[in-house]
């Protein structure tokens, strides 16, 4: 008998993403996620519990350090519902990503996932354009130079928009 491969499931072309949620900062601020509209944004969902997203947790740091300063924002959420908990592990394991708690707080469906860790890619015109669950190598030089070229996208001003004199 053939072995089917394992597939991504199934993405509507671009959904629209949420911005009327909010998560916590680990000093236990809220950190409304509108203030993430119009940025290139990485969205790692995962939890301290799950080996996996443990494990490419590194691999986003280094994303995080390459493509920071570049127009792209890198959001790790933790599905945990205590927050001493995730600050205790993000300590300790000496992170300096940007870490958020899911606390109380509900997924929206776009980036409701069966599974963790779940990322997504957020373009700045709010548009989902990339989804996979299971760890990766998050920083590998193609993602990065992605990423690079979609902050560049946002960054540049069509020509139409100007008059040329």
């Amino acid at each position: 008998m053939k072995k089917l491969p394992l597939r991504q499931p199934p993405m509507q072309a671009e959904p629209l993403a949420r911005f009327d949620w909010a998560v916590m900062a680990l000093d236990g601020s809220p950190f409304p996620m509108d203030r993430m509209r119009g940025e290139t944004m990485v969205l790692n969902i995962w939890s301290t519990m799950c080996a996996p997203c443990v494990a490419e947790l590194p691999s986003i740091e280094r994303l995080h350090k390459a493509v920071g300063n570049d127009g792209v924002s890198v959001m790790c959420v933790a599905t945990d519902r205590d927050i001493n908990t995730v600050r205790d592990f993000v300590t300790a394991k000496g992170f300096q990503l940007p870490v958020y708690v899911l606390g109380e707080s509900e997924i929206p469906q776009v980036f409701d996932s069966d599974y963790v860790p779940a990322t997504y890619i957020v373009n700045a015109d709010g548009r989902v354009i990339y989804q996979h669950t299971g760890a990766a190598l998050r920083d590998h030089p193609r993602v990065i130079t992605f990423l690079r070229g979609l902050a560049v996208q946002n960054a540049v001003i069509p020509l139409k928009d100007h008059a040329v004199g």
